[in-house]
């Protein structure tokens, strides 16, 4: 069975995230620990992607908002990013040209399809909620590769 990271997920996350992460650790995904900033301003798919992200050995910050991100980013390195497009009332546009000054990979992480997203979020790596966790696992892997050609 393939878990999806969705509310639905979050309330089953103990059997089928865990079972789901073992998988690909066992398909040898594993690789170098990124230290990886989430914005999501739900915190229960923020958990289940902490979740996720720290069994497969990463590092995960989590910001609830766009000034949060901005903030964490002015006082914090990181590898990569999974970006929620939508937090509240605001867009991740200001987390996007950021992150892209930084020249940290980041994914888009959106219930909206690639084509509804603004300009600045073109040819970017984009899941469409509710998605597989193979999906996360294999763009934060682009992630790496883009953030460190030698991995």
């Amino acid at each position: 069975m393939r878990a999806k990271v969705s509310n639905v997920v979050v309330r089953q996350k103990s059997n089928l995230v865990h079972s789901a992460v073992d998988t690909l650790v066992v398909r040898g995904l594993r690789g170098r620990t990124l230290k990886v900033l989430v914005v999501e301003d739900k915190s229960e798919i923020a958990g289940c992607l902490a979740m996720v992200l720290g069994e497969l050995g990463h590092e995960v910050v989590h910001a609830t908002s766009v000034r949060k991100a901005l903030e964490t980013l002015g006082s914090s390195s990181f590898d990569a990013a999974v970006l929620d497009f939508e937090l509240g009332g605001e867009t991740s546009s200001a987390v996007v040209i950021s992150l892209t000054r930084r020249g940290i990979p980041f994914i888009i992480s959106s219930g909206r399809s690639a084509g509804d997203l603004p300009r600045e979020f073109a040819g970017r790596p984009h899941l469409r909620k509710p998605y597989f966790l193979e999906e996360l696992e294999e763009a934060v892997n682009s992630c790496r590769l883009r953030s460190d050609p030698s991995a």
